[in-house]
């Protein structure tokens, strides 16, 4: 069909294109979506990483038959939505080995120091925030920012295409 067949009335046709902007919440889902699934992949290489800090311990004073590593074993990493984005947490509820109930990790340190192990750990996880976990957030950032997958979409009189939410319509 050519623009002549158009113009001579051969061919008559309604047009309507649409733009849409996602809604702000929309969008916001969308990149907590896309960062949360990063974090979810990186949490258990974080978690490795606080143990490998967490090791060198004398257990000066403790008995022989008396568990170790207990606070080393007891790290997690989890990635959670919350209402503000995505949460990568990094914890330790290690109990205290003769009680089984006063919590033990956050009063560790090394003998000399008063300042507790898990602030060094911390400082030194901070400092060596692994650039490719940074390039990963960022790519999925601009991965979320973009336009939605295509869906099939149609009128009242059964014409059809493709669209892609937050982008023109494709026919």
């Amino acid at each position: 069909m050519s623009n002549e067949d158009v113009g001579a009335g051969k061919v008559s046709a309604d047009i309507s294109i649409v733009t849409t902007i996602p809604a702000a919440h929309d969008a916001r889902e969308r990149l907590n979506d896309a960062v949360l699934m990063v974090m979810r992949t990186y949490a258990p290489k974080y978690r490795t990483d606080w143990q490998d800090n967490w090791t060198g311990w004398k257990y000066a004073g403790r008995p022989a038959q008396a568990p170790r590593l207990v606070s080393h074993d007891a790290w997690a990493a989890t990635a959670s939505p919350t209402t503000e984005g995505a949460q990568l947490v990094v914890r330790n509820n290690a109990r205290d080995w003769r009680t089984g109930t006063r919590d033990y990790s956050s009063y560790v340190h090394r003998s000399g120091s008063q300042t507790p192990e898990w602030m060094i750990v911390k400082a030194r996880q901070v400092e060596g925030i692994d650039s490719e976990f940074v390039d990963a957030i960022s790519a999925a950032v601009l991965e979320g920012l973009g336009p939605r997958t295509r869906r099939k979409v149609g009128d009242q009189r059964g014409t059809s295409g493709s669209v892609q939410t937050g982008a023109t319509v494709v026919f």
